[in-house]
Formats: structure tokens, sequence, C-alpha cells
């Protein structure tokens, strides 16, 4: 699997993207060079990313790009729309190619005539293979509308949109959870973007301990004008090893004598 990090610095109206650099599989995990924070669009006022299987999120990026069509399109708020749509339609091409096609039916001619052809019980031990089809990726997208609005969303099974705007920030993949956690509780959107690219980092440093989550990192800045900056993964490991030195959590001694204060009579301590 994967990392990806979004979030929006609204102190300086930027966007800054995070993830690492593994692909996965149904079959394989493995580590790339290349970077999952991508840009895309006719403005390039986007950024891409995905955790998952790296030939499904091709297939949707070509799809939604189709869907987009027109220029004006690219710096509107359909561009989420037309992922959701494009996912949407993968999906049902993977179940008309893996579960329909001995039958010869479309997912629509199914849902119509199933019952009628396969009876009830083959008709339900088929529909829950369709809804337990997945393409096993997730999609995280940030941008800017013309106006200079900030924007971020999200695309999950079965091509669902969420909008992450409120929150300003957003994680997917394996350690999404990890660094989502950390987010809620440290991000600030308008605090200073240094503060706000040392937090997502921060978090994509605390989520490596999920597995399938890779240590080497990549970080895209991205501004309304669609210009675009990218910090070597060399450079980020000396935020890395200031962060491990100095920025982890400590538990004060003050908080270990209280510890042992208030179970000294019923826990013995080693000393």
């Amino acid at each position: 699997m994967t990392l990806c990090i979004a979030a929006i610095a609204r102190s300086e109206n930027k966007i800054v993207a995070v993830s690492d650099f593994m692909l996965s599989t149904d079959s394989m995990s493995m580590t790339s060079r290349v970077s999952k924070v991508a840009k895309f669009g006719a403005s390039g006022k986007w950024i891409e990313m995905f955790s998952g299987d790296p030939s499904a999120n091709q297939e949707i990026l070509v799809k939604a790009s189709g869907n987009l069509g027109s220029e004006e399109k690219w710096v509107s708020d359909e561009v989420p729309d037309a992922f959701a749509s494009a996912y949407r339609d993968i999906l049902k091409h993977k179940i008309e190619g893996e579960v329909l096609s001995p039958f010869g039916l479309t997912r629509d001619q199914f849902l119509r005539d199933g019952r009628a052809m396969f009876g009830d019980e083959n008709f339900t031990r088929i529909a829950a293979q369709i809804g337990s089809s997945s393409l096993e990726t997730d999609i995280l997208l940030a941008g800017f509308q013309e106006n200079g609005t900030p924007r971020l969303a999200s695309i999950s099974n079965p091509g669902v949109k969420y909008i992450h705007d409120m929150a300003s920030f957003y994680a997917i993949g394996c350690g999404e959870q990890l660094a989502n956690a950390a987010l809620m509780s440290e991000f600030d959107p308008c605090a200073r973007i240094s503060e706000t690219i040392y937090r997502i980092l921060e978090a994509k440093f605390k989520s490596e301990s999920a597995p399938g989550v890779g240590k080497e990192t990549s970080l895209m800045l991205l501004c309304p004008d669609g210009n675009s900056v990218r910090i070597s993964p060399e450079h980020l490991e000396k935020i890395r090893s200031f962060w491990e030195s100095e920025g982890k959590p400590t538990v004060p001694n003050k908080a270990i004598e209280l510890v042992r204060e208030l179970f000294a009579q019923k826990v013995q301590f080693a000393t």
C-alpha cells in the first residue's frame, strides 16, 4: 500500500502534498523511484495522489481527463465529480469483465434480468460478487478553482466523493488513521506555511509504523497559479533527523515520578 497526505495552508493559500514511494498491486508491493504526488490537467492547478493499484489509478486518471474535456473545467469544482464518475465507470468495466463476461451480460442487464435468468439463489450469489468487487484504490485530489479557492477531496470505493475543505487536510493509504489522528490534534490551517509543512511531514513520519508505509518521502508545494516546488527526499531527511532527535513526544520525568507515586502501593516498579 502507501501513504498520501494533502493539506491546505490557508495563511498563504498554498497546498502541501506528501507521499511515500510505495507501489502495490494485489500480488506485490515495492518501492518506486516515481513520486505519487503528480500535477495534472491543462491548468496545472491540481494534484492527484493515489493509494492502491497503479494500473487502476492510470485508468481513472485517463477517464477523468476525458470527462473534464474543456480547459475551463480544469479550474472548476467539477474536478472531484469527474474523478468520482471515472472511478465508477472503471469499476463497472471491471465487474463486467471479471464477473459477468462468462454470461455475456452487462451490469445493467444483470440487474434487470438476472433474477429471472439465474433464479434467486444464483442471482444472490452473483450479486454478492458484484457487491464485493473493488478497484482497491483510493484517490486524493487537491487544487485550485479559477478564483484561487483551494479544494481538497478524496474518492473511495465504489466511487464515492468526500470533500475535506473544512478540515483542510486528509490522508489515504495504510497509515491514514495514524496520519489523520496526528493532524487532528496538531494541524492549524491558518499557521505559517513553514509550520504547515513540518506538521504534514511529522504526520507522515509518525505513520511509518503502519505496515506498507515507505520511509522515503516526496513533497510538493502547489500555488494558485499552478506553479509548484518539489523538495527532494534527501533534503526532507534533514527534517526527519531533527524530528527524531527533538520533535518526538517524550514523557517528562515529573510525570514518571507522579505515576510511581500513584501506583506505589499496588505495583512493584523496576528501578
